[in-house]
């Protein structure tokens, strides 16, 4: 695997999905209720980063030590690029 960004990103984006979707579930525990997003982590982000877990590590394009570490990773980053498109979309708003 080769260490340019856009590989990189490609191996990142799973990882962040898969951390999102935890953090609605986890919300959807937490609060005993619909959360947004809960339906949406339950039957597309499950099921898209554990199958491109699957075949990365079938196809041995990744080990399971560092696919952990980008789920990690990603897990970090969630937050912060939440709050970055949100201020984007904000901004975005505000010129209407």
């Amino acid at each position: 695997m080769g260490t340019n960004p856009t590989t990189y990103l490609a191996f990142l984006v799973p990882g962040i999905l898969l951390a999102n979707g935890i953090g609605h579930s986890l919300q959807f525990i937490f609060f005993k209720e619909y959360v947004p997003g809960i339906i949406t982590s339950i039957f597309i982000l499950y099921p898209y980063s554990f199958f491109t877990a699957k075949v990365l590590i079938t196809e041995r394009l990744m080990t399971k030590k560092r696919l952990l570490s980008y789920f990690l990773i990603g897990f970090v980053l969630q937050a912060p690029l939440a709050l970055i498109a949100f201020f984007i979309s904000k901004r975005i708003l505000s010129l209407f």
